[in-house]
């Protein structure tokens, strides 16, 4: 799943989601969100049980904080690279 959001996010993939209601607003973090995953797929290959839910708990408040805040402020530094 983490690799699906990373091809997505150099590919320049599924920018209109319509079950999100069309725009794909967050596109531009799926770098962010597939490390994440990523990250809690190696830890619960190494067996650290504990340690697997750290970077799925900080996927959950990063998607909350971009979902309220994305009105106000979008991170234009993180928009995806055009091949």
């Amino acid at each position: 799943m983490g690799l699906s959001f990373i091809l997505i996010y150099f590919t320049n993939s599924r920018l209109n989601a319509p079950e999100a209601g069309g725009k794909t607003w967050w596109a531009q973090y799926r770098l962010i969100i597939g490390a994440l995953y990523i990250a809690a797929a190696i830890y619960a290959f190494q067996g650290k049980r504990n340690l697997v839910v750290l970077p799925l708990a900080m996927d959950i408040i990063f998607g909350l904080t971009i979902f309220t805040v994305k009105p106000k402020m979008m991170l234009t530094c993180l928009k995806p690279i055009q091949i």
